[in-house]
């Protein structure tokens, strides 16, 4: 049995004599398949994070190898946030679209 997480409840059954949805997410509980999605949304966010980290190095490098110039740095640094801007702002419609395993599988890419 998962854990069970108390939701003040405002009824204890609807106007059709059904139990609320409160009551059923409070029996319930916390199992297995909401630990896995935490797990897996967690992950996302550490390989976003993790890319935020490295891009100074990873820019620093590609700038002496390819000689950029200051501004084209900054651009370069720029594109990653813009990307990252535009990941977020589609990952909720297309979740909306083709569910939420797709999605979060192909941000893994």
């Amino acid at each position: 049995m998962g854990f069970v997480i108390d939701v003040p409840e405002t009824t204890e059954f609807d106007q059709d004599g059904k139990k609320s949805l409160q009551r059923v997410i409070n029996e319930i509980g916390l199992g297995p398949a909401q630990l896995v999605v935490c797990f897996v949304a967690g992950a996302i966010w550490a390989a976003d994070g993790a890319e935020i980290l490295i891009i100074g190095s990873v820019t620093r490098e590609v700038s002496e190898e390819w000689d950029l110039k200051a501004w084209q740095r900054g651009s370069l640094v720029s594109l990653v946030y813009f990307g990252i801007l535009l990941g977020n702002c589609l990952s909720g419609p297309f979740g909306d679209l083709f569910g939420r395993r797709k999605p979060m599988l192909v941000s893994f890419l």
